[in-house]
């Protein structure tokens, strides 16, 4: 199956602030398209904390997976967004153990925190619909997805 290779542009909050969801927004490695996912506040947190390198007094989830990875010696490979159905997307995480490929099935949200920082590669299948990626609009690394600046008003 073919992948788009993607990197995260950035999260902000999302325009529904009563929920306390962010967007994570991804983008093309090689290309205009970007690919917002609306997550939760705590996994938002958990990408945040990896993007910056910050390390929190205790262990996140994404912490322990990692932990577990290096005591048990596998490797993640890679992060793939594989499906969108009825607005909610899937993802998998392949994972090499023993010489054995195995596929763990995933949040999205949770994949890209264990990948974030880590130099995972993140994808999604070339199937995701065109209808759930937005044309780039001079949207940068570093700046919010809606007002497009370092400092939002928002979150």
């Amino acid at each position: 199956m073919t992948k788009v290779k993607l990197e995260i542009l950035g999260l902000s909050s999302s325009v529904d602030t009563q929920t306390g969801s962010f967007a994570l927004v991804l983008k093309e490695e090689k290309g205009e398209r970007r690919l917002p996912i609306i997550i939760g506040m705590f996994e938002a947190q958990s990408i945040a904390m990896e993007i910056e390198k910050i390390i929190p007094n205790r262990p996140m989830t994404h912490d322990l997976f990692k932990s577990l990875s290096k005591k048990i010696k596998y490797s993640v490979k890679k992060i793939i967004i594989t499906d969108i159905k009825d607005g909610v997307f899937f993802a998998k995480i392949e994972i090499d153990y023993d010489g054995k490929n195995l596929s763990i099935d995933s949040r999205p949200s949770d994949a890209i925190a264990i990948g974030t920082g880590s130099m995972i590669a993140l994808n999604c299948n070339k199937d995701i619909p065109e209808a759930n990626f937005e044309k780039e609009m001079g949207v940068k690394a570093g700046e919010c997805y809606h007002c497009h600046t370092g400092r939002c008003p928002v979150g």
